[in-house]
């Protein structure tokens, strides 16, 4: 059964990658049409790419669609399922004006990293919104206390292809490892990492999420378990790998019987938007989002309200105009 829903996933993701580079290398999407209307006023018409149906991307990507139609007149947003990797290359080809994105995904990107073929220079970050967090949890009665007391373990990690999984692939090559040095690799949801783990198939889950993450909490609610750290001396090593991985802190009592601070690695999730877009329009855009931030919040209630976090280098620069409205906010509340 897990195995069949393993390929499942993974054929899901697959589908899901293959239409989104079928439209974007047919050129079937635009990205940014402007024109004048009859009263000589600017329109833009901008494509959106978000998430698959059923995550939190693409209920969040609508919201900033309202908060921005309703906000600057002659602008519409069409939004479109995507994925991180396509929304980046969609708005490199210029088929995407904006996009949903991860920081590794947008830092190997700008850099040509692979799976890129080249540097993603047209894309610029537009708004940080919240962390998600790799969680590597172990039985508390296990031998499992570092990233090294995997080796020889059952492991079950995030679906194959997946930023997180990504993410874990970077931390284990950090630590020199890989995934032949487990007894077993399982690549599965969040719901079923955690199952397998509870039922005593598996002995580590890893997988990316925010804090707390409902998966998490179910199984220490149902078994006894410890969080398992990265050592801050690891983060050089594993932002060689990627600059867009960075250290986070999973708080104290965060998780039943957690009793210390976690340290980890952290992604930003953020809204990134294309070069191409005029400074004048990207100022409105990130105006009226930071404005109407509580209607995003009520989508995903971890996005951060500080701009210093909005700003947060995620491996990408900030778009100029976005840069103006941000230094326009800390001015005001400085001169306060």
């Amino acid at each position: 059964m897990n195995i069949r829903r393993r390929k499942t996933a993974i054929a899901r993701t697959f589908i899901l990658l293959l239409v989104m580079a079928v439209l974007i290398s047919q050129g079937a999407l635009f990205a940014a049409g402007s024109k004048e209307s009859s009263t000589g006023e600017k329109r833009y018409d901008l494509v959106f790419f978000s998430g698959p149906l059923g995550g939190s991307w693409y209920p969040l990507a609508g919201a900033a669609a309202e908060i921005i139609q309703n906000a600057i007149p002659g602008v519409t947003v069409e939004v479109l399922p995507g994925a991180g990797l396509v929304n980046i290359e969609a708005i490199q080809a210029g088929k995407a004006a904006l996009g949903m994105g991860n920081s590794p995904s947008t830092a190997d990107a700008y850099q040509g990293k692979p799976p890129f073929s080249g540097p993603a220079d047209k894309v610029r970050n537009l708004m940080s919104l919240y962390n998600l967090t790799m969680h590597m949890v172990a039985p508390a009665e296990s031998d499992i206390y570092t990233v090294r007391d995997f080796k020889g373990k059952r492991v079950s990690a995030q679906t194959a292809g997946n930023t997180g999984e990504v993410m874990f692939r970077g931390i284990l090559s950090a630590y020199g490892l890989s995934y032949d040095d487990f007894a077993m690799i399982h690549h599965l949801s969040h719901g079923d990492s955690a199952n397998l783990v509870r039922d005593r198939h598996a002995d580590v889950m890893a997988a990316t999420m925010n804090v707390p993450g409902p998966a998490i909490m179910e199984l220490m609610m149902s078994r006894s378990m410890r969080l398992i750290p990265v050592e801050m001396e690891m983060f050089d090593a594993i932002q060689q790998i990627n600059a867009g991985y960075v250290p986070f802190t999973i708080k104290a009592g965060s998780y039943p019987k957690q009793d210390k601070d976690v340290l980890s690695v952290g992604m930003i999730s953020h809204f990134a938007v294309s070069a191409d877009l005029p400074d004048d329009l990207v100022y409105k855009i990130a105006e009226a989002l930071y404005n109407k931030i509580d209607k995003l919040r009520a989508v995903v209630n971890t996005i951060q309200t500080d701009t210093d976090f909005m700003t947060t280098d995620i491996g990408a620069p900030m778009h100029p105009g976005a840069n103006k409205f941000y230094d326009t906010v800390k001015k005001n509340r400085s001169a306060r």
